[in-house]
């Protein structure tokens, strides 16, 4: 009878805890996405770079698809996978091949409650996108898939401008004045 044997992740509070590791350690560890890389031909993502409470900063490797979940700056995640070093670079493996996993953390009661106040249209949009809210705005920002900030509007009047936005993919993040936030996926036309 052949046997396998199955190790549990090794928790890790910090990306200092997670260096002391061996290479070939499945761990999990909690940080906020920084740099999204994105192969938009294949529609994968290919690594992001995360940030722990202490600053610190460490590069996810993999290929996954991009699903349902779009990965974005200011996103906190959970992740298990791998411990490795490319070239004496510290780092982190990702397979979902291997059971590696990769968890949004949110508060989904507050994220429910956000949406079901928040209207946003036409999706898909030409020349500017309309979002209705019964709470109070206080920014919104229009990312791309690489993660990187194509509009972002302080002084929010209900509509932004997007004739200059190239056609394609992105997220759109509406932060409220009671400090709550959400996330949606629109398409420019």
């Amino acid at each position: 009878i052949a046997s396998s044997t199955y190790s549990f992740p090794v928790n890790c509070a910090s990306i200092a805890e997670l260096l002391t590791l061996e290479n070939g350690t499945v761990a999990t560890i909690t940080g906020e996405v920084i740099e999204v890389s994105v192969n938009p031909t294949y529609g994968t993502v290919t690594y992001l770079v995360i940030k722990d409470s202490n600053d610190a900063q460490l590069k996810i490797y993999g290929v996954w698809r991009v699903t349902s979940t779009v990965y974005t700056v200011g996103q906190k995640l959970k992740m298990t996978a791998l411990r490795a070093e490319h070239e004496g670079n510290p780092q982190m493996s990702f397979s979902s091949n291997s059971g590696h996993t990769i968890e949004v953390v949110t508060a989904t009661d507050i994220s429910t409650t956000v949406k079901a106040q928040l209207n946003v249209g036409p999706n898909p949009f030409d020349y500017e996108l309309i979002i209705d809210s019964a709470t109070d705005i206080k920014t919104v920002r229009l990312f791309n898939t690489a993660g990187q900030v194509v509009k972002s509007i302080t002084a929010f009047n209900g509509q932004i401008e997007t004739a200059d936005v190239p056609a394609g993919l992105y997220i759109l993040q509406v932060e409220f004045t009671d400090g709550t936030s959400t996330t949606q996926k629109v398409i420019k036309k």
